[in-house]
């Protein structure tokens, strides 16, 4: 669960991925862009870039290897499900 935390934070910080950002100045909120991947404006390389990450930091992709965003989507989501730093705060938009 730490390693997913500090993960997250360095990500959030770092500032490259569009819409990953702080909520509040405390820094103890923060918003995943969630995009649905049948979206008309839906970009892999953009929109799954953060899910992607992470599946890079865990081993379970490599360059080369066949995309699968809803897999690695998934994946982030049970992270952070099962994290104890983490509760999700839902329709803040």
């Amino acid at each position: 669960g730490r390693r997913l935390k500090q993960w997250l934070i360095e990500q959030i910080n770092s500032n490259i991925y569009n819409g990953l950002l702080w909520e509040d100045e405390n820094r103890t909120m923060f918003r995943i862009p969630w995009k649905h991947a049948g979206k008309q404006d839906y970009n892999q390389e953009v929109d799954a870039s953060i899910f992607k990450a992470w599946a890079i930091f865990k081993g379970k992709f490599k360059e080369g290897d066949k995309a699968e965003p809803a897999t690695w989507k998934t994946r982030l989501r049970c992270a952070l499900n099962k994290s104890p730093d983490f509760e999700e705060v839902t329709d803040r938009s």
